[in-house]
């Protein structure tokens, strides 16, 4: 009977007025009253549990900051979710004069104060040099769409061979885990839409020292992808400092390039901007990091640092200015300011899907 009268009520304010009326009836049987008092135990224990089950998955949530972290057990905390998702850890010497390059090993546990990082190059005794090394390491952790980054400095406590024979090194706990990266250490794979042009040159040597500028002496590129059929010449994980190169061995022999690990070429890219709606042409002179050229693939992959870089200031002169980079932690700040708004706009957008 209560029930079918609360389903003729209309709006919550006539259903209480109604409901008033209705307790006031002398005619109000037992059963009512029971049916009621049922009505409203089952929304209190449907309350309760929704809010048990609220508290448990924030108890079981993972914790993702988004500032500095200081405290040391959500040190721990952060450090053991770039463990369970498997992320690189990425550093660089800087105790050492001239030591740029970056490498990367994966994170496997964190024991006695010290985060156990595998390496996936062989141990040799001459490695163990690296002991007591300054490092400033970059890493990543994910938790859904969403991506913190952070940095921090240590020292290298001890450096082993693993079970398998790899290199492993520990790394001293830091005290402070730093938000954020360097934007010669934040990467992106571009959209072929943004990529206006890829071309290479060898470098271009004036009076045995300084790079050529004038840009009406360069002869035509070796290798380009101004065709935009053309899939010979593709660029993958670019950043301030660097970029990836996929090239077509084929067009690569063509072309008479042989580049090798320490060669150097010159490389002009050409993006586009879909926000400021201009395009950005950058030359770089870039020394090879990586070769790679595997007898069972048709393409090389190729790693290159930029080690100068130039923009053309007055398109009249058509000459360049040679911005030569640090090696320590140069980067090429027009490049970095495109990366950079670029991770932003595709962050921003998986807030949107969400």
């Amino acid at each position: 009977m209560f029930g079918q009268f609360l389903a003729q009520s209309g709006s919550v304010v006539d259903r209480i007025q109604s409901a008033a009326e209705y307790f006031q009836n002398p005619e109000l049987t037992s059963s009512d009253v029971i049916w009621l008092c049922c009505a409203v135990a089952a929304v209190a224990a449907a309350v309760i549990a929704a809010k048990l089950v609220f508290n448990y998955r924030m108890s079981r949530a993972v914790y993702l900051p988004a500032a500095d972290v200081r405290d040391p057990k959500k040190i721990l905390q952060t450090l053991d979710l770039c463990i369970v998702r498997r992320s690189k850890l990425e550093f660089k010497i800087v105790s050492r004069q001239n030591s740029g390059q970056i490498v990367s090993g994966m994170p496997e546990a964190v024991r006695n104060g010290r985060i156990i990082v595998a390496m996936s190059i062989a141990f040799s005794a001459n490695q163990e040099k690296l002991k007591g090394e300054r490092v400033h390491c970059y890493f990543k952790v994910r938790q859904g769409k969403h991506t913190a980054f952070f940095n921090f400095l240590s020292n290298i406590d001890a450096v082993r061979a693993g079970e398998d024979g790899f290199l492993e090194l520990a790394i001293a706990l830091p005290d402070v885990l730093v938000a954020g990266q360097k934007r010669n250490f934040l990467r992106m794979d571009p959209p072929d839409d943004f990529i206006l042009e890829i071309s290479l040159w060898p470098e271009y040597i004036d009076n045995a020292t300084d790079w050529k500028t004038n840009l009406d002496e360069f002869p035509p590129p070796l290798l380009s992808n101004v065709d935009k059929g053309s899939k010979d010449l593709r660029i993958r994980d670019i950043s301030a400092s660097g970029a990836r190169l996929i090239i077509d061995k084929a067009a690569l022999n063509k072309a008479g390039l042989a580049p090798a690990k320490g060669s150097r070429l010159m490389l002009l890219l050409c993006l586009w901007d879909p926000v400021e709606l201009n395009e950005l042409a950058l030359w770089m002179i870039c020394r090879v990091q990586k070769y790679v050229s595997a007898s069972d693939t048709p393409k090389v992959d190729m790693g290159v640092q930029f080690i100068a870089w130039s923009q053309i200031k007055n398109p009249e002169k058509r000459e360049l200015a040679w911005t030569i980079l640090d090696q320590e932690d140069g980067e090429v700040p027009p490049l970095g300011n495109w990366v950079a708004k670029r991770y932003l706009e595709e962050y921003r957008k998986s807030l949107i899907a969400e």
